[in-house]
């Protein structure tokens, strides 16, 4: 199997922990108050839609993904 994403991470024990993965959720909040990435993703003309949210959904997570390399 071929694996597109590994990390590592500290654990209680201050040894540690590989994981290895063929895909990976970022649950971060989402885009939904960034305009741009609204148009991009989700609608041509993203002020025409009614937004039911925080306004904190920035799209930094998305951002973090690409610049990383994901493939969305």
């Amino acid at each position: 199997m071929t694996y597109y994403c590994a990390a590592s991470a500290p654990t209680s024990r201050s040894v540690a922990a590989t994981f290895q993965a063929t895909a990976v959720v970022i649950a971060d909040g989402g885009f939904q108050s960034d305009p741009e990435l609204l148009s991009k993703y989700v609608a041509s003309d993203p002020g025409k839609l009614f937004q039911r949210n925080a306004r904190s959904g920035s799209g930094d997570g998305l951002r973090m993904a690409v610049g990383a390399g994901a493939a969305l």
